[in-house]
């Protein structure tokens, strides 16, 4: 590639997307833009690059953004931010919306690459239902990339991409397996919508927003393109409005709209008189590490460590075994020192129980002395089962997917221990098995919570 060359396409990526291709970067544009070269029946590079300066078509011009996007996502990506819209942002919506009347949400999720960021929104929202009765929510993602937009759209995730961030209690309630394959609940679909969109465009057509999320997708651009997009996100805030950045990311020096929280790195707020009230209320809420709940959604989260390579790549077995199936995995609160370790041999014996439970002796009310029912008891072990259980898939997921010879993701494996290799002939579960108990034993619960409130009722 001649100088001339990187200048002519660096330039065109630049003023089409934002994106900085540095010098020295010539490496990465052919290696992303060889398949296009290929797909179009071109021989080279330099064909690729003539076709582009005599009269490209803008269907050329989109495969080589694409080509040139990173579309690295997870679910509940990097936790922290996650943690803090459920415990922060969403309470101080809740209480501000409610003196007005107002019960509309609209979020915004920019750069959305494959959706994860949307739908782990989306799903974080649902789970606290009963305090959104009644109120309208929009959740807005858009990306650059078509190709990326339509994964998105779809909400089809491999195995790999669910072990990713994504706590088991949300995996088992809104999705279903199909193959190899994972399917999100229409439900939670129907609560996102994606759109085509380049940040270099029009923002305003997209509407307001309570929350902006446009995290990890500035550093790919230069000064003035960063303070241009972050003043134009400002129109779309009202003046309590939040905006999340990546961890990587600041306003400082860029742009003075915004101003940060203090101990809450990542979001930002609106540089108003307003910024006191939501200072005042982060204050009431303590700090973050503080009010978290162990039984929610973000604080069961584990997130992996970074891939090596694109999830696309990469196939991972779903009936793995975990490297250590007899290792205790602690996931009870630190104030709750009662709470049972499981582990996958533990898991067996819970299930066992559970199922038990099924019988008609155990849809009895309780007797009011008890203060508790069999189901709620059975449904905190179960938790405690499928956070275990969480915690291995995480394992799984965040073994060394690359060979010393290959950039290319290998399926992960895992080695019996020593210690347990003489007792060959214990079955060893696989995910699938265990997934399909638990959600077996779910449903059994649930049944049979549903038939002591209506047996209390009868009382009544």
């Amino acid at each position: 590639m001649t100088d001339a060359d990187f200048e002519f396409i660096a330039a065109l990526i630049k003023k089409e997307s934002g994106i900085i291709i540095a010098k020295g970067k010539e490496y990465l544009l052919e290696s992303r833009l060889m398949p296009i070269v290929r797909a179009n029946n071109f021989v080279t590079l330099e064909d690729l690059f003539m076709s582009l300066r005599s009269n490209a078509s803008s269907a050329l011009i989109n495969q080589v953004v694409d080509a040139m996007t990173t579309n690295e996502s997870f679910f509940f990506r990097d936790v922290k931010p996650f943690t803090q819209f459920e415990n922060v942002v969403l309470p101080y919506i809740l209480k501000e919306k409610a003196k007005t009347g107002q019960k509309t949400l609209r979020i915004w999720s920019a750069a959305a690459s494959s959706g994860q960021e949307a739908y782990s929104l989306a799903m974080l929202i649902k789970e606290k239902a009963n305090l959104f009765m009644g109120w309208k929510i929009e959740i807005i993602g858009t990306d650059i990339s078509t190709e990326i937009l339509n994964k998105a759209i779809a909400g089809v995730y491999s195995q790999f991409e669910v072990q990713r961030g994504l706590p088991i209690q949300l995996l088992v309630k809104y999705f279903k397996k199909d193959g190899d394959a994972w399917l999100i609940d229409g439900s939670i679909k129907s609560m996102v919508q994606f759109k085509k969109w380049n940040l270099l465009d029009d923002l305003s057509l997209l509407g307001h927003f309570d929350v902006v999320f446009c995290r990890n997708v500035l550093i790919y651009f230069d000064q003035p393109t960063k303070s241009s997009i972050l003043e134009r996100i400002r129109r779309l805030l009202p003046d309590d409005g939040f905006l999340y950045l990546g961890g990587a990311e600041t306003v400082l020096g860029i742009c003075d709209k915004f101003r940060g929280i203090s101990g809450q790195r990542g979001i930002y707020i609106c540089n108003t008189k307003k910024a006191d009230l939501i200072d005042e209320h982060v204050k009431s809420c303590a700090t973050i590490s503080n009010i978290v709940n162990p039984l929610s959604i973000t604080a069961s989260v584990q997130q992996p460590k970074p891939a090596t390579a694109a999830p696309a790549a990469t196939t991972v077995n779903p009936t793995t075994t975990p490297s250590n199936p007899t290792a205790t995995t602690k996931t009870a609160p630190a104030n709750n020192p009662t709470a049972p370790s499981v582990n996958a041999e533990n898991l067996l014996k819970l299930m066992k129980n559970l199922q038990a439970k099924t019988t008609p002796a155990a849809s009895q009310p309780a007797t009011p002395s008890s203060g508790t029912t069999p189901a709620s008891n059975d449904t905190q072990k179960l938790s405690a089962a499928m956070a275990a259980l969480q915690n291995m898939m995480n394992k799984t997921a965040t073994k060394p997917m690359t060979s010393p010879t290959s950039s290319v993701p290998q399926p992960t494996t895992a080695s019996q221990p020593a210690a347990t290799q003489s007792n060959s002939n214990k079955p060893a579960m696989s995910i699938d098995q265990i997934f399909a108990a638990l959600k077996e034993k779910q449903d059994a619960l649930r049944n049979i919570s549903n038939t002591q409130g209506n047996s209390q009722s009868d009382k009544k």
